[in-house]
């Protein structure tokens, strides 16, 4: 048989071998990407449920922790959950609890996934009576 047949056989059975590998490469990373992709927008939106909810008297926001709590639990990391868990049993005993601690989690969280330099402030609440 000819070598540069062999060769060429063998050269194009690399490349089908290569495009395999691409495409499967390519299918995993925009998975990944995707579920990063969710995953950041459910725990921003937590985070932005959680602040709203944050330092008020009334109970027009509860709705609103209540599916931050939710969202959590579902998207966040172990030690976010069991922040969103400790928050939700502290409120669900006392009336009241305080969000500070599971905010500055998502925040900085949310900002190393996002790619953001890390924030060396404390979160302050604006509130208007």
């Amino acid at each position: 048989m000819n070598i540069f047949l062999i060769l060429s056989i063998l050269s194009i059975l690399l490349q089908v071998i290569g495009w395999v590998i691409l495409y499967f490469h390519t299918i995993r990373t925009n998975k990944l990407s995707k579920k990063n992709e969710i995953t950041i927008k459910y725990l921003s939106d937590a985070w932005s449920s959680l602040e709203k909810g944050s330092n008020r008297r009334d109970k027009k926001y509860n709705i609103d922790i209540e599916v931050a709590i939710g969202q959590i639990q579902l998207f966040g990391t172990e030690r976010q959950i069991e922040l969103a868990q400790k928050l939700a049993f502290e409120l669900s005993s006392n009336g009241e609890c305080s969000t500070l601690e599971l905010l500055n989690l998502l925040r900085d969280d949310l900002r190393k996934e996002l790619m953001l330099k890390k924030s060396l402030r404390g979160i302050k609440f604006l509130r208007f009576t």
